[in-house]
């Protein structure tokens, strides 16, 4: 009797044992197929890291890079033809004190390109014109002909929003939070600096997203 009653103690401090191991074992940051941490897609990540780079010096010559974002988008629920969608995205920001004249010049440098876009920004200069706050203007997308997305979100020092609004896993086609491969978040510094420049009426968060891989449903 006294055996089993030992043999019964054992086990469950056993199982406790277990349960604190697991608990202490750290989750997993995505459950991304192996295929998308191969050498090829590695390489391929890295040349359109490389053209999302260059395109952003582009469309934002004044600006450093401030954030950027690498993950994959689960599209199983989706059931469109395709499991993963990996997506390199780089951004920076573009201000100006004459939100009018930084939306004409930003649409100048975009078109210059040979980007697209409806509505563009020209709508988004129209709709300022008519009172709307930069706070509250829509993002706009432009399609560039070397396949880059161009994605813009409007927002000004007093938007009590402006965090959000520079935290690229927000991004409608961006990759996500669900599967980061890795990231670097705009700093905690910079924002403070957008916040605190009073002579801004604008500020654009000009991100270029570029694709470079997708695994297909079988």
């Amino acid at each position: 009797m006294r055996r089993s009653v030992r043999a019964m103690a054992g086990l469950l401090a056993a199982l406790v044992a277990l349960a604190l191991v697991a608990a202490c074992t750290p989750t997993a940051r995505s459950e991304l197929p192996r295929e998308a941490r191969g050498a090829e897609v590695h390489a391929k990540r890295l040349k359109e890291g490389a053209l999302a780079d260059e395109l952003l010096r582009k469309i934002a010559p004044s600006a450093p890079l401030q954030g950027s974002l690498d993950g994959c988008l689960d599209l199983r629920s989706n059931h469109a033809g395709y499991l993963w969608r990996c997506t390199m995205v780089r951004a920076a920001t573009v201000t100006g004190d004459d939100p009018a004249a930084t939306l004409e010049a930003q649409h100048r440098l975009l078109r210059d390109l040979g980007c697209s876009a409806y509505p563009g920004l020209l709508t988004t200069e129209e709709r300022l014109k008519q009172g709307l706050q930069p706070r509250f203007l829509f993002d706009v997308e432009y399609r560039c002909p070397d396949e880059s997305l161009v994605m813009i979100r409007f927002t000004e020092p007093e938007d009590p929003d402006l965090s959000s609004k520079v935290d690229l896993g927000n991004l409608q086609r961006g990759p996500g939070r669900g599967n980061v491969i890795s990231e670097q978040p705009f700093s905690a510094a910079a924002i403070e600096q957008l916040r605190s420049d009073t002579s801004v009426k604008l500020i654009m968060v000009v991100a270029v997203a570029r694709t470079y891989w997708m695994m297909p449903a079988t």
